[in-house]
C-alpha cells in the first residue's frame, strides 16, 4: 500500500472506533438505554411486544341482545396444570385471564345477569369458587392483575354457577344464547347480558 493511502485508512480506523459500537440492539428484546445529559441520567425503554407473551392478549366483540359488548384479556394456557382451586385459587379474587386485569366494555346501558350496569368499560373480575362463582365488574379498569383491586369500586357484583365444558387450551371469552362466557380448560362461567334502561 503506498504511503498517501496508509495515512487515511489509519485515520479514518481511529475515527470508527472512537464512535463506539455501532451494531443495533435486538428490538424484539425491552431495551433500557442511558442518555447522559450532563447532569441527569435519562433512561428510555423500547415497547414491549405483548404478542410474543407466554399469555398474549386477546380481543373480542359482541352483539348480545343489541348491547355491543368488548373484552380484553391475556390467554393464558392449560399446559397440563391443575387450574381450578390450583393455579387459580378458590376464594380469591381472580384478574380472569392473565397479566393486566381483564376488561370489559358495553356501548350502551345494559342489565348483566339481570342487574343494571351504567354504559361504559370495567375490570372484569371473578371470585371462583366449587359450586358458585361472583362475577364482578370494577369502575377501576387499567390495573396489573389483581393486585391492586378495590371491592369499594365495584359497580356490580352477580353469582352464576360453573358449567362443565369440552377441553379449551387457551382461556377464551365467547357469546351464545344472550350470555358471555369464559372458556378454560374444562368449564365456562357465564352471565346473561341485555339493554338496560
Amino acid at each position: 500500500m503506498k504511503a498517501h493511502y496508509f495515512i487515511p485508512a489509519i485515520f479514518a480506523t481511529l475515527m470508527l472506533s472512537a464512535c463506539g459500537n455501532t451494531n443495533k440492539p435486538d428490538e424484539t428484546k425491552p431495551v433500557d438505554t442511558a442518555l447522559n445529559t450532563g447532569k441527569d441520567t435519562v433512561a428510555a425503554k423500547v415497547p414491549e411486544d405483548k404478542t410474543k407473551r407466554e399469555s398474549p392478549p386477546k380481543t373480542a366483540s359482541f352483539d348480545v341482545n343489541g348491547v355491543k359488548v368488548t373484552l380484553n384479556w391475556g390467554s393464558p394456557k392449560v399446559k397440563g396444570r391443575a387450574i381450578w382451586g390450583a393455579l387459580v385459587p378458590y376464594g380469591e379474587v381472580w384478574r380472569t385471564g392473565a397479566n393486566e386485569a381483564t376488561t370489559i366494555e358495553f356501548d350502551k346501558n345494559a342489565k348483566v345477569g339481570g342487574k343494571e350496569i351504567p354504559a361504559g368499560k370495567y375490570g372484569l373480575f371473578t371470585l371462583p369458587g366449587k359450586k358458585e362463582w361472583s362475577v364482578i365488574f370494577n369502575t377501576r379498569p387499567d390495573q396489573w392483575g389483581a393486585y391492586e383491586y378495590e371491592k369499594d369500586k365495584d359497580q356490580l357484583r352477580i353469582t352464576t354457577k360453573p358449567e362443565p365444558a369440552e377441553m379449551t387450551e387457551n382461556l377464551e371469552f365467547v357469546a351464545e344464547k344472550g350470555k358471555v362466557y369464559m372458556v378454560w380448560e374444562k368449564l365456562k362461567v357465564g352471565f346473561t347480558v341485555e339493554a338496560g334502561k
